[in-house]
């Protein structure tokens, strides 16, 4: 435990969901990537593989990150869980969700997570609280 933040040492379970939604964007953008340039290829019947590195590194990065998402995400979220707290905003329900950066509460456990920190944390960290639905 970080004793400044009270936070679990290392990246937080929100940046790593973070990183598994950039890998799983890079995977999507170099399959249609390197589908269209294939498909540009074939139809010109002869092609320069210059364009398509970028979609293969896309590609490449999104195969490294996801495995390695998946790894990391469920044993950092227990590691939170353990501790006592979360900074996943899906998965706050029977625990405080914590600002990742700086550890304090931004939503107590067992309260509804209003839909908008499901997207971005960046409301809850400026102290903006919705009104209840």
């Amino acid at each position: 435990m970080n004793p400044n933040t009270g936070l679990v040492r290392g990246l937080s379970a929100y940046t790593w969901v973070l990183v598994t939604v950039v890998s799983a964007a890079l995977g999507v953008v170099g399959v249609l990537g390197l589908v269209t340039v294939l498909l540009a290829m074939t139809a010109r019947g002869v092609g320069d593989f210059d364009t398509s590195i970028a979609p293969v590194v896309a590609l490449v990065l999104a195969l490294i990150g996801l495995p390695l998402c998946l790894v990391a995400l469920p044993r950092t979220s227990r590691r939170e869980a353990e501790a006592g707290y979360t900074t996943v905003p899906l998965l706050a329900g029977d625990l405080p969700l914590r600002d990742p950066h700086d550890g304090r509460e931004l939503i107590p456990a067992g309260a509804a997570v209003p839909l908008q920190y499901r997207v971005s944390l960046r409301p809850a960290r400026r102290g903006l609280v919705p009104a209840a639905a």
